[in-house]
């Protein structure tokens, strides 16, 4: 009997794991004003301050697409190195009609500045 409980637990917690490590990995998808999106950063193997961010769908809201992308890099440049300073190349700040989306994915650039 205490096994099968151990199991039932087991079966009810592991799952959320995954959700879990999601999250922290940056694999999850953000929502901003009611929209999923996903956002994953890449870390530049030269300089691992410099970053590109995927975001993805970008024509259902451009704006928050953009801050779903600036979110990412904050997460990003305050784990690794404490601040979130960003000096952007492309940035969430740009107009998103500048913006030509590939695939509706935008890809926005930067570099985490906090020393």
């Amino acid at each position: 009997m205490r096994n099968l409980l151990i199991f039932m637990a087991l079966l009810v917690v592991l799952p959320s794991c995954s959700r879990v490590t999601n999250a922290v990995s940056g694999d999850a998808p953000t929502t901003f004003e009611g929209i999923r999106f996903k956002s994953k950063l890449s870390a530049s193997s030269d300089d691992r301050r410099a970053f590109t961010v995927n975001v993805t769908p970008f024509t259902v809201n451009p704006r928050a697409a953009l801050e779903s992308g600036r979110y990412e890099a904050t997460k990003y440049c305050l784990r690794e190195y404490g601040g979130s300073d960003t000096d952007w190349t492309v940035g969430p700040d740009a107009d998103p009609a500048g913006f030509q989306p590939v695939n509706d994915t935008v890809v926005l650039s930067g570099r985490c500045t906090q020393s």
